[in-house]
């Protein structure tokens, strides 16, 4: 048995590191990206798919759920209470609005809806020579005229010009015949810029532009439809008149009513009205 003579201290010389190594924090683009691999390397074919049609469309996958709690209100039939605090993260298609204002006209502020340069474009004295005015927007424009008071006749004009251009949008088919049709809707530039930005993905395939609206995109659209409907007939919109814009949508006044809820209207049978304080009905899902 070896004898063992000496024994000698031992001292640490290296610290304990880890107690001061911190962690560096992720960018919302760096999970995404990590995200993305995680999936393209363990995740099934159909979750591939789906994460790599997010990308492509430039949705968040977070948004698509939201649109997806949107829909699921609009067409199901069990109630279930959503606070108007929550509306914002629930609905991201609806523009800027203030919930707790007691004035009907600072809801949905026009410096929300649309810019400088978009104001500049909907000048009142252009109103006559708009081509191909429907008649939901010729019954306001001719209401706009009747007004005294020449600064609320000038901002439903304007109004009513933007409601005509998003109509024009709207009823152009998507695609690759989208800009085409937009050129013979004679939607002036700084607008046309607009609704591409606001309610489309522009791509180019070679020298073609192809627009592509999600469904996200169409569901922003209908919804600042409503809105700004709402605007211009001065916060309120008689059945009848629902029932022409329901037509000129292609859906039935039912649905559309259902939209005109969920930007905060009221609904009665024979008027759709925007009231302060704004209230967003209760949402629904569907019964199992």
């Amino acid at each position: 048995m070896a004898v063992i003579d000496h024994i000698y201290e031992m001292e640490q010389l290296v610290e304990d590191v880890t107690d001061e190594v911190q962690e560096t924090p992720q960018t919302k683009e760096a999970l995404r990206v990590k995200s993305k691999m995680m999936v393209d390397v363990f995740g099934s074919a159909r979750r591939r798919r789906s994460m790599n049609s997010a990308i492509r469309a430039r949705v968040k996958l977070e948004d698509s759920d939201s649109h997806i709690a949107i829909n699921k209100a609009i067409s199901s039939t069990e109630k279930v209470p959503v606070s108007a605090s929550r509306i914002s993260q629930l609905r991201p298609e609806l523009p800027r609005f203030d919930s707790e204002t007691l004035e009907v006209n600072k809801i949905y502020p026009i410096e929300g809806l649309l810019g400088k340069e978009q104001m500049q474009v909907l000048d009142p004295k252009m109103a006559p020579s708009l081509k191909r005015v429907g008649g939901f927007v010729s019954s306001i424009l001719e209401a706009a005229k009747k007004l005294k008071d020449k600064k609320l006749r000038k901002s439903r004009t304007r109004m009513a010009m933007y409601l005509h251009y998003m109509l024009k949008f709207y009823s152009a088919k998507g695609g690759r015949s989208k800009m085409k049709a937009l050129g013979r809707a004679e939607i002036p530039q700084k607008m046309q810029d607009h609704l591409i930005q606001e309610f489309s993905n522009k791509k180019t395939d070679g020298d073609e532009i192809i627009l592509d609206m999600t469904a996200l995109h169409k569901t922003s659209l209908v919804c600042r439809l409503c809105i700004v409907s709402l605007i211009a007939s001065g916060f309120a919109i008689n059945s009848a008149s629902v029932d022409v814009l329901a037509k000129t949508l292609k859906m039935t006044a039912p649905k559309l009513k259902k939209y005109f809820r969920e930007v905060g209207a009221r609904v009665a049978k024979s008027v759709v009205r925007l009231k302060a304080p704004l209230t967003f009905p209760e949402h629904k899902k569907r019964s199992r």
